[in-house]
């Protein structure tokens, strides 16, 4: 059975309630003949829009090697719990720059929903998984806002982690100052699309077939053709269609940008956290998308100074944004030859 299959991951599936919410992950464990990743296990986190079906080419490969797969899907996501069902409510961030999280408080119903959404909730979370699970660490591997989140796990729990990776985005260093969206627009125009999809964008989505959207998001944005199979698009369309839900409960996810910063500032900026202590310390491996139309080449420079010196690596595949499935093979050769320089002979 292939793993492009759905019922490939039936046995798979499983629950968690993790800080309070409902979790979908799958948990599949790795084949007993695979020496590199015998007694390890990979954290693969999936973006926007996407799911845990979003690895599906990776998952063979990886198991071959011998790795244990934990895939959660995020909060608001198919299969997972949906916090702010409503998210055209006042929570945080409004459409013109205005931010309302001092006006409104942090007791505010809305806004400690939207906590769900941030980085911070996403690594606590996990780490709750890892010790119901007795998984004393991981590697922790994410493609778009996975990309944010993955590293998230270990700035909160840097003991837990083995090496990070991330795919079209990257670590997000806490930093004195927060940024309002809108100006970051500015300096950085192929994020302007953000602005939308932190506004008004729930609210017309919703209005309009699900197809319609996802179209949009899985066709080649000039030659109009489909950046994977029919049969792959069809089980990512049953993803999304899973449990009646719509999408607009993953938009927050945009929405969340100055909460995250009000937690960094008090979990780590006023704490006397300098940019050395805050800087990963263990392999990381970035992969870029030549052709991404949000992060672009240069723009992942800064992980110079957020990665220690030696074990920054840095990849760029000639493709667009969906890399996990756009390059399939490229992707895992990175990935296995990465792991085998954390694991294997091979040095960073």
């Amino acid at each position: 059975m292939s793993s492009l299959d759905l019922s490939y991951y039936e046995p798979f599936h499983r629950n968690a309630v993790l800080n309070g919410k409902r979790w979908h992950y799958v948990d599949i464990p790795g084949d007993s003949s695979g020496s590199l990743g015998r007694g390890k296990t990979l954290l693969l986190v999936h973006g926007f829009p996407d799911t845990w079906y979003g690895w599906r080419h990776q998952v063979p490969v990886f198991r071959k090697h011998g790795f244990r797969l934990l895939i959660p899907s995020l909060l608001g996501f198919p299969r997972s719990e949906a916090p702010l069902t409503h998210p055209g409510v006042a929570t945080g961030e409004k459409f013109d720059g205005h931010n309302v999280h001092k006006e409104l408080g942090l007791e505010d119903e809305n806004i400690q929903e939207l906590e769900c959404y941030t980085a911070d909730f996403f690594a606590k979370s996990m780490v709750q998984l890892l010790d119901q699970l007795g998984i004393d660490k991981v590697c922790s591997f994410g493609h778009d806002w996975g990309a944010v989140f993955a590293p998230r796990l270990w700035l909160n729990y840097p003991e837990r982690v083995e090496c990070v990776s991330s795919a079209c985005w990257y670590y997000q260093m806490p930093m004195e100052g927060f940024v309002d969206l809108k100006d970051f627009a500015e300096v950085a125009p192929s994020l302007r699309y953000q602005l939308y999809w932190g506004g008004d964008a729930p609210q017309e989505v919703i209005q309009k077939p699900l197809k319609e959207f996802m179209d949009r998001m899985y066709h080649h944005p000039t030659e109009n053709h489909l950046l994977t199979s029919e049969a792959e698009y069809n089980n990512i369309l049953k993803e999304f269609q899973y449990g009646g839900k719509t999408i607009a409960p993953m938009f927050p996810l945009y929405k969340s940008r100055k909460l995250a910063y009000d937690i960094d500032e008090r979990d780590f900026l006023t704490k006397g956290r300098t940019e050395e202590d805050l800087a990963v310390d263990v392999p990381y491996l970035f992969i870029g998308a030549e052709f991404d139309i949000a992060l672009q080449p240069g723009m992942e420079s800064v992980l110079e100074g957020y990665v220690k010196e030696g074990l920054l690596e840095k990849q760029w595949v000639p493709c667009g944004h969906w890399v996990l499935f756009e390059e399939p093979e490229k992707m895992n050769k990175i990935y296995i030859d990465f792991l085998k320089k954390v694991f294997g002979s091979s040095k960073l």
